[in-house]
């Protein structure tokens, strides 16, 4: 390289070798080779009779242009630290390397830790200003796929070096809750929203994960993520986070399922299990599993696929019997079958890593030191005791979601300070980043609910008939029975979802008591066929809801909570099905035997929002009968269910299958209403 005439100064041109690093091919080497990606074919000389000059004449000549950096000496020397901003020499041709994603500060990169932690993140750490706006905050979305994704990154993953990216996956979504995990509801203090990002926040506060970013993409059906490409998600976010300032560590992805994300051949987690957790040529660093289909052959599915792959740890947390159906949990042996399978061999009773807690868990399994690590843990229920820590950091609304959701964000608060520890070197970031941003204070506390009202209260903002007065066992306070491993819906309603002058019935609820007897508006022995899963048909089909006000003939139906209807169609004879997806908790609910006219004697439709309290239909007779038939279904359910007990008509069993894995218990939430609701 020459400096040329005395006029290159002219055409020296100052640049940021962090973002372009600087590559000499020399010449004189011996066999041309072609230069690696970054290199700078350096000419010497300007004037008309240099190598360079010619080649610039020739080309404007004929009528092109020319567009070039002309280096000089000085301006390699003062560049000749390497891309990442560690000390040491330029890479030598023939070489490739990370760079960062961002700007110099004013006096140039800042050196930090020149010798990570082994379990760093990424390369050496370079410093610029750190990120703002709504992507560090609660994130932005982008499409993918023709639905929203949204992402999100601390501030100091802004121009700081490579940095983890943990993408969430959801579970059943049919009526398309855009990226739970990821809430843009954020804020919302009446809400029922999570924020793994909030979560992250606080947990990189304390000193516990390194700072990074989060995706959650959204896939609106009732089996999800049979299109995603997992290559395809990557490169479009690591496009995204770069024009913000942030690079993505390729090896330091995880991607976590809940409920329905895992368990379905060919989707989701099951997907990117028979690509051996790759993408691309990179290795998954974490394959993660909330509540997800937990069963011996579906583990054998993640073991198998991954076995080739010597890094990416399996790391499995669930409640209870996971988030699918319970009688493939118990027929196939329940958790230590499902860790088995998983590599997860040694029944861990003593040793916790970064902030596990023992304690909280039924059933830890892991490979004890193997490499990569299989773990397999049953938490303890209620999940709800995390819930305060959650609400703290911001993260988690007034509504408790309830056990399978709230599997989400405890794989979330164990998993990323286990795999994602904040290094020496994040701590000096995180220290600068205290010196040039005021600190941002902690969320303001999310006041509690208040309490559901003792007192029968009518009215409200419209004008319904009043309910029918409180209703209290006349056999005494005797509890619900848990049938068949039917998990209870929590009981998040307000009002009462009958309303009329009189109700024969009062609001006296069907149901079988914990000592196995049935129970009704009478008391004691008056359950008739009226309870969850009494028979019908003889015996051939399952009951899966609770009938409630039975003969109460042209009586107003109101919503129980605020919710948007999702679907309205005919269910058999004269019965109609209203099903609402709740606003404020993870549930659906199905008002059916309605009349065929109710929405539109309320001028509503498919898709509106209705509040709590407000009238949404009329009980019409079926035949000779006339009563709601109330029930509850997971978020996302956008039509009834029907059960079978077992046999041999593959059909049926496939219905079965599906309403186990969707469907609620609804009587704790009716006897509250009952006893307190409005």
């Amino acid at each position: 390289m020459a400096d040329g005439s005395d006029n290159d100064s002219e055409l020296h041109a100052s640049g940021d070798y962090s973002k372009v690093p600087i590559q000499i091919a020399p010449g004189g080497t011996g066999a041309v080779s072609r230069p690696t990606k970054g290199t700078q074919l350096i000419w010497g000389g300007s004037d008309a009779s240099s190598p360079w000059g010619m080649l610039q004449a020739l080309i404007q000549k004929g009528g092109g242009e020319v567009n070039y950096l002309h280096i000089g000496a000085g301006s390699v020397a003062a560049a000749s630290f390497s891309p990442t901003g560690a000390p040491g020499d330029a890479p030598a041709s023939g070489s490739d390397s990370k760079s960062s994603a961002g700007d110099e500060s004013e006096n140039g990169p800042q050196k930090v830790d020149a010798k990570p932690h082994p379990d760093s993140p990424g390369l050496e750490h370079v410093t610029g200003p750190i990120g703002t706006g709504a992507l560090f905050d609660a994130g932005v979305d982008i499409a993918y796929q023709g639905e929203p994704t949204r992402i999100w990154a601390h501030p100091r993953a802004a121009r700081s070096g490579p940095r983890p990216l943990i993408i969430y996956l959801h579970g059943i979504n049919s009526s398309g809750v855009e990226h739970p995990a990821l809430s843009s509801n954020v804020g919302q203090r009446s809400g029922g929203w999570m924020h793994m990002g909030k979560l992250a926040h606080q947990l990189i506060t304390a000193g516990k994960v390194t700072p990074l970013a989060m995706a959650a993409p959204t896939n609106a059906q009732s089996a999800p993520w049979d299109k995603i490409d997992y290559e395809e998600l990557v490169n479009l976010l690591e496009q995204k986070f770069k024009e913000a300032g942030v690079e993505i560590d390729l090896d330091q992805i995880a991607v976590v399922g809940h409920s329905g994300a895992g368990g379905y051949p060919g989707r989701g987690m099951n997907k990117l299990a028979d690509q051996h957790a790759m993408i691309g040529t990179h290795k998954l660093k974490v394959f993660g599993l909330a509540d997800t289909q937990i069963i011996a052959p579906t583990a054998t599915l993640y073991k198998t696929g991954l076995s080739a792959n010597d890094t990416t740890v399996i790391y499995a947390l669930h409640r209870g019997t996971g988030g699918w159906a319970t009688a493939e949990y118990n027929a196939n042996g329940g958790s230590a079958p499902f860790a088995t399978a998983l590599g997860a061999t040694n029944a861990n009773k003593t040793r916790e890593v970064a902030d596990e807690s023992l304690d909280a868990c039924e059933d830890y399994w892991d490979n004890q030191d193997a490499v990569p690590a299989r773990v397999s843990i049953k938490v303890k229920q209620p999940l709800s005791t995390f819930v305060t820590l959650w609400r703290a950091a911001g993260g988690y609304g007034v509504v408790d979601q309830g056990n399978h959701a709230n599997a989400l964000p405890c794989w979330t608060w164990w998993a990323l300070p286990r795999f994602y520890a904040q290094t020496a070197a994040d701590k000096k970031l995180l220290e600068a980043m205290a010196l040039e941003a005021p600190a941002v204070p902690a969320p303001a506390p999310i006041p509690a609910p208040a309490p559901t009202p003792t007192a029968n209260v009518s009215g409200g903002e419209f004008n319904i008939p009043p309910a029918a007065k409180p209703w209290v066992n006349p056999a005494g306070e005797i509890a619900p029975k848990a049938l068949d491993g039917f998990e209870f819906s929590k009981p998040t309603g307000l009002y009462y979802p009958i309303r009329a002058e009189k109700l024969p019935a009062g609001r006296g609820v069907y149901y079988i008591g914990e000592d196995g007897q049935s129970y009704g508006p009478g008391g004691l022995g008056c359950g008739g066929a009226a309870y969850f899963l009494a028979n019908r048909s003889n015996g051939t089909r399952k009951h899966v809801g609770v009938d409630v006000s039975i003969n109460a003939f042209n009586s107003m139906v109101v919503a129980c909570e605020s919710g948007k209807i999702v679907n309205f169609y005919w269910l058999y004879q004269n019965a109609w099905c209203i099903i609402i997806q709740c606003t404020n908790s993870p549930l659906v609910i199905n008002y059916s035997e309605v009349d065929a006219n109710s929405l539109k004697d309320y001028k509503l439709k498919v898709g509106s929002s209705v509040v709590a309290g407000q009238p949404i239909g009329t009980i019409r007779k079926m035949d000779t009968s006339a009563m709601l038939h109330f029930e509850n279904y997971r978020s996302g359910t956008t039509a009834n269910c029907n059960l079978y007990p077992d046999g041999p008509d593959a059909a049926k069993q496939a219905k079965s299958k599906l309403a186990r894995a969707r469907l609620y218990n609804p009587t704790q939430y009716l006897l509250a209403l009952a006893k307190s609701g409005r």
